[in-house]
């Protein structure tokens, strides 16, 4: 009984996805800008990573004058990650989002959709240039580190 429903509502999904030639490529579309997003925001959030353990965590754990700038590079920085994380939960989300559009056949959700993919775009401008800075910052702490302990 649960197996027949199952397969019945399957059914029906698919029939909504394979409607038209514009819902499948709608599906197409959303599903590739999903993968390619999450691998992108993988990378990046491994090289965030990569960098906090290389450079920040060192420099942090090594420096006991200048507390105060390390606990805001560190938290900045952790931000940074947490922020790749939450745009890798909220690609699913939107996937989902997607999908879910075309089985309900809700146009408002469309529009949704599109006010979302311009968010994206403002996000990930403003993240680049968030980490920019957040480097730039890095870079004259440590200089400065460096230059007064040569005093």
């Amino acid at each position: 009984m649960a197996c027949a429903k199952l397969n019945h509502t399957l059914s029906k999904k698919w029939q909504r996805i394979t409607e038209s030639k514009y819902t499948k490529l709608f599906v197409a579309l959303s599903a590739i800008q999903t993968v390619i997003l999450i691998f992108l925001q993988v990378r990046i959030l491994s090289r965030n990573v990569a960098l906090y353990l290389s450079e920040i965590y060192p420099f942090v754990t090594n420096n006991e004058r200048n507390m105060c700038t390390s606990v805001i590079v560190v938290s900045r920085f952790m931000m940074i990650i947490t922020e790749d994380v939450m745009f890798i939960l909220f690609n699913l989300y939107q996937f989902y989002f997607c999908l879910s559009t075309i089985f309900h056949q809700n146009t408002m959700q469309i529009f949704a959709i599109i006010i979302i993919n311009i968010g994206y775009v403002i996000l990930g401008i403003v993240n680049k240039f968030q980490f920019f800075y957040v480097l730039k910052l890095c870079d004259r702490i440590i200089t400065s580190q460096f230059l007064g302990s040569t005093d």
